[in-house]
């Protein structure tokens, strides 16, 4: 699995450091550095997604570290505080703060203390296990990769991020699979959608994030317009 990274510093050399760091290692994925905590307080904001591994200076012009980790709370999963100052009583604010990096500190203090944050945390994600036509494989699907599942004749098609995949099964069996999740949404009696990836409901079609359009059955029609309502 991959954790994506955000880098919140307005010390140069502390991101460039931190920048380094994080491109050493092959579980993590730096997706944005900032060096203006308004800025980045904004834009965590507006994310639709989590970022995995928030790490944030918390002496800063404007928003200190602190107010923007209260702020910003249901967008990271991991927070990280990164300073030169181990006399903040962060228990105080009540952050789950994962791990603090006291300034200065090498990579090997780096590396031992982020992977073994990930290690105590990690919980791995939902997933569905089924068997693929070709080649008969059980196989583990990540629940928040499935953009949509569509039944082909006797099988079914799992449409991903990157691929998609033909597995041996029916929509009936698959929607008893997901039904508990509440994160899918039949719309039509062949096709089931994530929930996640729907953007948007115009003239009998769902519009997916991906750009993909899918055809909503006349029996669906209600339940998704109550959806969007």
């Amino acid at each position: 699995m991959i954790y994506t990274c955000i880098v919140i510093d307005d010390e140069p050399h502390s991101v460039q450091q931190l920048t380094e760091y994080i491109d050493k290692i092959s579980i993590l994925k730096l997706e944005k550095v900032y060096t203006d905590s308004t800025i980045a307080l904004k834009e965590i904001l507006e994310r639709e997604d989590k970022v995995d591994i928030l790490f944030t200076d918390i002496e800063m012009p404007n928003v200190s570290g602190l107010e923007l980790a209260k702020a910003a709370r249901e967008k990271f999963n991991f927070l990280v505080f990164v300073s030169g100052h181990d006399n903040y009583a962060v228990a105080g604010y009540g952050l789950d703060v994962k791990e603090f990096l006291l300034k200065p500190f090498d990579f090997k203090k780096f590396e031992s203390k982020t992977l073994s944050m990930i290690d105590r945390s990690a919980i791995e994600p939902a997933f569905i296990c089924v068997k693929a036509k070709e080649n008969k494989a059980i196989t583990k699907i990540y629940l928040d990769d499935i953009f949509f599942i569509e039944a082909k004749r006797n099988h079914v098609q799992i449409s991903m991020k990157e691929t998609s995949i033909l597995v041996i099964s029916n929509i009936s069996e698959m929607e008893k699979q997901l039904r508990d999740t509440h994160s899918f949404l039949k719309i039509h009696k062949s096709i089931i959608a994530s929930r996640k990836y729907i953007e948007s409901f115009k003239d009998d079609f769902i519009y997916l994030k991906n750009g993909r359009k899918l055809s909503v059955g006349k029996t669906y029609k209600n339940e998704i317009a109550t959806y969007f309502s």
